[in-house]
């Protein structure tokens, strides 16, 4: 298949929804790279194992890019003689949930095309601010963090809420009789030199109507000073967000990422198998696959759901249809900018 002007592939999304038909969910302990190569040379879309957020190599590279950007902001910050930990309180990690929509591409790939433009949009009118993130889209099984309900678990609960908030804002009610939705978001880093203008930033993002509609729709941190009981230099904390925010919407412990749902914002303190709490999965999709049901992983995507979340990824690479010769060309879903110190700045007068 030919690719057009904007890197996408042709024929790529003829039947893009309907594979959404798939529920079969991948067996206990098959590896990653065996679960994508089953749904998509199965789907006909063998060119997206290495054109999507879910290829391992496509995550690995991105990584080191945004890693790369990462370690210059900081060499480049540094006063001559100047420990980097210094600069640990100028930078942050922030999140912002945008919106939960219907699994369908042109209510995901619209919104976030919106997100990005407000987010650009945002960022741009405020003086020497650095920002480099990635807007993400992160499949959210609301009937499985439900069940959830009946283990004691507060931070899963605090995502279910959140996530139900953003289904009564953005999900007509024609639409909400599915169990899964697109939760779309964005992590990113930021540095300003002033900490009082971190502090402002935060401000504003708070009053911003798009992003205050719930709690915790908006979440600014400074970065973790402990891992595993020790002091955490501030280029592993680097290191760390580099790889987390290009994982592509799926669950990720540590160095690896799996096609499966995060329950919790973190990882850990859910089972590894749902299989005893779903039992009011409909029926007709148990007989339809009764001799492989037991077998299922059930905290992993569907097989619709993953090739969904592959085609989707593959346009949101390719949104800012730069040239092939551009170094950020597949880089669409990355937020990059840095605003000179004498931009001048769009918001209005703090009062």
């Amino acid at each position: 298949m030919d690719r057009d002007y904007d890197g996408t592939l042709s024929e790529l999304f003829e039947s893009t929804d309907d594979s959404l038909a798939d529920v079969r969910r991948f067996p206990k302990g098959m590896h990653y790279d065996t679960k994508l190569a089953l749904c998509l040379t199965g789907g006909k879309l063998p060119l997206l194992l290495d054109d999507c957020l879910l290829s391992k190599r496509i995550q690995s590279e991105h990584a080191d890019s945004v890693l790369e950007k990462f370690k210059n902001k900081l060499k480049n910050s540094r006063a001559p003689g100047q420990d980097a930990e210094e600069l640990f309180c100028n930078f942050r990690f922030l999140t912002i949930l945008d919106s939960v929509v219907p699994l369908t591409r042109t209510s995901a790939i619209d919104q976030v095309k919106s997100f990005k433009k407000k987010l650009k949009k945002f960022f741009g009118a405020y003086r020497s601010l650095w920002v480099v993130g990635a807007i993400e889209v992160e499949i959210v099984n609301m009937s499985g963090m439900r069940l959830l309900q009946t283990i004691e678990n507060a931070e899963g609960m605090r995502k279910l809420k959140t996530c139900e908030q953003l289904f009564n804002l953005w999900v007509k009610p024609e639409d909400r009789n599915n169990d899964s939705y697109a939760l779309i978001h964005f992590h990113g880093l930021m540095f300003h030199r002033s900490e009082n203008e971190l502090h402002a930033i935060n401000r504003d993002l708070k009053r911003k109507s798009e992003w205050s509609k719930i709690d915790y729709q908006t979440m600014m941190k400074r970065l973790s000073r402990e891992y595993e009981g020790r002091i955490k230099p501030l280029t592993l904390s680097l290191e760390h967000i580099a790889r987390y925010i290009v994982k592509g919407g799926t669950d990720r412990a540590g160095k690896y990422v799996y096609l499966r749902y995060k329950h919790n914002y973190s990882n850990g303190s859910i089972p590894n198998d749902l299989s005893e709490l779903e039992s009011d999965l409909k029926s007709d999709i148990i007989s339809e696959v009764k001799d492989d049901y037991s077998n299922w992983d059930h905290m992993s995507l569907t097989y619709g759901e993953t090739i969904f979340l592959a085609q989707l990824t593959h346009s949101m690479m390719y949104m800012n249809r730069a040239p092939k010769t551009d170094k950020n060309r597949g880089k669409g879903y990355l937020i990059i900018l840095e605003n000179r110190p004498g931009r001048a700045s769009k918001r209005k007068k703090r009062k």
